[in-house]
């Protein structure tokens, strides 16, 4: 990989990480919300499936630590965060 490239991919991982770091947290369960909508106004879809985001908030945090964007101790806590929101519902979809 050229250094273009290397450096191309760590900013699109960077601006990746950021809508994370911005819209992931405890007002949508640690959850991305459905939609993000930044013109003509912003607006956030706080409407989110729990079985279809679980895994994806789990998987998106791990690579992260390898470009230095987020510590051991933060990766622990977010995905921790994620699968107690995930697991219940995972639990519930399987039974119905």
């Amino acid at each position: 990989m050229t250094t273009a490239e290397t450096y191309f991919l760590r900013a699109l991982a960077r601006k990746t990480w950021a809508f994370f770091d911005t819209f992931v947290g405890p007002k949508d369960h640690w959850l991305p919300p459905d939609n993000v909508q930044e013109h003509p106004s912003a607006a956030i879809a706080h409407r989110t499936f729990a079985d279809q985001h679980g895994p994806l908030v789990a998987r998106q945090t791990w690579p992260l630590t390898t470009f230095g964007y987020l510590s051991t101790g933060r990766l622990i806590e977010r995905t921790a965060n994620a699968l107690h929101t995930w697991i219940p519902w995972s639990a519930i979809a399987a039974i119905s």
